[in-house]
């Protein structure tokens, strides 16, 4: 699945993924309709492209639409 299907699939179902910055490092929050963002806790690596972080999640999310849509 490459990151436009995922992202079309998120988008449809009111999922965003976004970078946060929590002190001195970076993570990721996901944000699901009306619902409380979900942060999760372990934190980017210093130099890590937060790009590459938010497609990997977004494809997560986009597998696992799928997987329950079965």
């Amino acid at each position: 699945m490459n990151i436009s299907e995922a992202c079309s699939i998120c988008f449809k179902k009111e999922i965003k993924v976004y970078p946060v910055k929590v002190g001195a490092t970076w993570r990721i929050e996901v944000k699901t309709g009306n619902n409380k963002p979900i942060r999760y806790e372990k934190p980017l690596k210093q130099g890590f492209d937060t790009n590459n972080a938010m497609s990997k999640t977004y494809i997560f999310l986009a597998k696992k639409i799928i997987k329950e849509q079965i």
